[in-house]
């Protein structure tokens, strides 16, 4: 940029220096002048989601001083869904379980939209009558926290998110209402989907015997004798309670 000496003085070197300073900004501002008497600077990359103020002075040849002053907000990535996952740990889980999933953004969101409701998850737990982790907290931070309680018929091997309920709700930027969320829905890639970075199992099935056979073989037992049996069950189980003599 330039002014009106750079074409008044003859003498570029009588021009005035430029000197920037800011608030805000991690990098130094230099500012450099061409045989022409043009000042410039070089390309500075500001922090995303910040508010800098950058002030500029003027010295002419009779040490008269100007300063201008500017802020501005930076807004440099836009909010975007990177990932669903989940605050609760990998593992078995029954009824009356509470699950925590989140919805993770590479800032913090905001959403608005129904006053009636609120931002749900579809989970991959029935067809005919789906089932929803309710949003509980995180509005306007990066992660967004939903909660889902197991009842009794829950059952899934690999707990998944298959939806997002967006309907009547828009999602922003906090640091600008005008830069929205694009796209809300499961992420493409399944690293980044709940099924790809969790590994929580849904069981409320009761185990039951599936085979019950005799491995002593046939014949006449007195006291003090053992006898064996194989007990197959649907599932894993833990049996507590025995010791190896009952």
């Amino acid at each position: 940029w330039s002014d009106d000496s750079t074409d008044i003085w003859e003498d570029k070197t009588n021009i005035g220096k430029v000197t920037l300073s800011s608030t805000g900004l991690t990098t130094p501002i230099t500012v450099t002048m061409d045989p022409e008497g043009n000042w410039e600077t070089d390309d500075i990359t500001p922090p995303d989601s910040s508010t800098a103020s950058i002030t500029a002075t003027l010295k002419d040849i009779g040490n008269n001083v100007a300063t201008t002053n500017e802020c501005f907000n930076i807004n440099i990535n836009k909010p975007e869904l990177v990932r669903l996952s989940a605050r609760t740990p990998n593992g078995n889980y029954k009824a009356g379980s509470e699950i925590e999933l989140t919805m993770e953004f590479n800032k913090p969101v905001k959403f608005i939209g129904n006053s009636d409701t609120t931002p749900k998850l579809k989970l991959n737990l029935g067809t005919e009558n789906p089932k929803y982790a309710e949003y509980s907290s995180g509005n306007g931070d990066a992660v967004h926290v939903f909660k889902y309680t197991v009842v009794d018929g829950d059952n899934t091997s690999e707990l998944d998110v298959t939806g997002i309920t967006t309907a009547g709700f828009t999602w922003f930027d906090v640091s600008d209402v005008n830069t929205k969320v694009e796209n809300i829905g499961i992420p493409v890639v399944e690293a980044n989907q709940l099924k790809g970075n969790r590994d929580i199992v849904i069981d409320t099935k009761a185990p039951t015997v599936s085979s019950f056979d005799e491995i002593s073989a046939s014949g006449n037992y007195n006291l003090g004798k053992q006898l064996y049996f194989a007990v197959s069950f649907s599932e894993e189980v833990n049996i507590t309670g025995l010791s190896k003599d009952n």
